[in-house]
């Protein structure tokens, strides 16, 4: 797997009003994975077509991400 770092952050609010921080703090692009569902395999990788959603939109090439979720008290 290739290492890749993207610096993203985003704040929003809770509903009772607490401030609650995001931050992506890294990548890692999957390049090869097998396995089955049912006894069938699973398929080959491919790239996504983005939603739209903007932050929460996943990574056009299949990856695996870090993320840390911060609350206020």
């Amino acid at each position: 797997m290739k290492s890749r770092f993207r610096a993203v952050h985003a704040v929003g609010r809770l509903r009772d009003g607490r401030r609650e921080h995001h931050c992506a703090r890294g990548e890692r692009v999957i390049t090869a994975v097998s396995g089955t569902y049912t006894g069938r395999p699973l398929g080959n990788l491919t790239d996504l077509t983005a939603c739209g959603f903007g932050f929460s939109d996943p990574p056009r090439r299949p990856a695996v991400g870090e993320m840390t979720a911060l609350r206020q008290r």
